[in-house]
């Protein structure tokens, strides 16, 4: 168990890092872009990961407690 919560842990850090280079990338972009329909579902996409992110950080959790 402890080995699949250090993969849980290593996926969460690499999502993050993603997510974080995408929005850096929305940003950077142009507002016309930003509001094109390729903006909106790239921005949607980053929101996705970010909510893989927060269930990530659940199982986590969980398996820690499991793990006590």
């Amino acid at each position: 168990m402890e080995a699949i919560l250090t993969k849980l842990e290593k996926t969460r850090e690499q999502l993050v890092k993603k997510a974080n280079e995408r929005d850096s990338k929305f940003v950077n972009r142009s507002e016309k872009w930003q509001d094109s329909d390729k903006g909106v579902a790239f921005e949607v996409n980053t929101s996705l990961i970010a909510d893989i992110v927060q269930n990530l950080d659940d199982a986590i959790e969980n398996a820690k407690l499991f793990l006590k």
